[in-house]
């Protein structure tokens, strides 16, 4: 049999690469190492703190973010700066011309058992559930114009490691005036660490089961869309975001992490949506990004061609399976969340 003359290889080669039609190109980074640590570090043991990806024995990575990390030693979880004019990101009116892309296929409203059963809307502020022996806090933020039979969507958010709480995400970066009228918002409060803070490396298991229990108070006593239920996240809140999609992204409608990757590939289902945000600077986390990235765009089947989307400097891959997203925002500052986010998460989410 002929073989094809070194002109028609150079030009379907050629082709190949233009069209970057290979998904394969990716990383497998789907399996990992098993557990053990207070978290799943970079490969081997030993790692700080939140580093999501292979090997174990980790405790949980993030950037620098301020003087009082900068005294922390080698191997402890940083402080998250809640400050998001720190970061030097763009200013979150650029949009640039990036353009609008079609949103995934409509589904049909699920209303919970609340809706329009007449019970009286829940206090708003500080709630506590218990979860197996555990007493678990988060904050519950419902729309002014909630009144019982309207399905509303759900944003959880959950705060960075250190001194943040569930009231980092109530008071700070403007989320809350951003989103308090489009949808109920809930803030999740971590578990103690034993270095002191908090931080969501603390057990993952536990973790899960707390989020499963959440869902389910809200279910029987918040009148929401079960079908669209969405979370977020800043640097140790991003790991665990992310992580929720992973294990729970037939539940989760999208999730949108800041900071973070994903504390270890197991047990995951489903294909959420998924926008990341990531600063060129945070070299704590860079890996864990770029496993969790690689992750994604192998599991959806994305290709590597991409588009601009808003707000800049989010870009969207192209032909991801079942036309569900997955984008990526690369910003020039460091760890904390950047000005451009908050806007970024509901337009993302609005998609849904």
């Amino acid at each position: 049999m002929n073989r094809p003359s070194a002109s028609t290889r150079a030009i379907t080669g050629a082709l190949f690469l233009l069209l970057g039609c290979a998904s394969g190109g990716h990383r497998d980074v789907a399996g990992t190492g098993g557990s053990g640590g207070e978290a799943t570090g970079g490969k081997g043991s030993g790692g700080s703190e939140a580093t999501g990806g292979k090997g174990s024995g980790g405790a949980a990575t993030g950037g620098a973010a301020g003087a009082a990390e900068d005294a922390s030693p080698p191997d402890a979880e940083p402080i998250d700066e809640p400050d998001p004019t720190s970061d030097g990101g763009p200013p979150s009116g650029q949009g640039g011309d990036a353009g609008s892309a079609p949103p995934p296929s409509p589904t049909t409203t699920t209303p919970s058992a609340a809706c329009g059963s007449g019970k009286p809307a829940p206090a708003q502020g500080y709630h506590t559930i218990m979860v197996g022996t555990l007493a678990r806090k988060y904050i519950l933020r419902l729309p002014a114009s909630y009144d019982g039979k309207k399905p509303w969507p759900v944003i959880f958010a959950f705060h960075g490691a250190g001194g943040q709480d569930a009231t980092t995400f109530d008071t700070k970066f403007g989320f809350r005036a951003a989103n308090g009228d489009k949808a109920v918002l809930v803030f999740g409060e971590a578990l103690p660490r034993p270095q002191g803070g908090r931080s969501w490396m603390v057990d993952t298991a536990a973790n899960m089961a707390y989020m499963d229990a959440v869902i389910a108070w809200l279910k029987d006593n918040v009148c929401i869309d079960s079908s669209r239920l969405f979370a977020t996240g800043q640097s140790s809140g991003g790991y665990f975001s992310q992580t929720l999609g992973c294990q729970r992204g037939h539940v989760m409608r999208a999730v949108a992490p800041s900071s973070g990757g994903i504390r270890d590939f197991v047990n995951c289902m489903g294909n959420p949506g998924v926008w990341m945000s990531h600063g060129k600077t945070d070299s704590g986390t860079a890996k864990d990004v770029a496993d969790a990235k690689a992750y994604w765009l192998e599991h959806k089947k994305c290709t590597t061609m991409t588009k601009p989307v808003d707000p800049s400097p989010c870009v969207e891959y192209q032909g991801c399976v079942d036309n569900i997203p997955f984008v990526f925002c690369e910003h020039p500052g460091g760890h904390p969340w950047p000005d451009y986010a908050t806007k970024g998460v509901w337009t993302f989410f609005s998609r849904f």
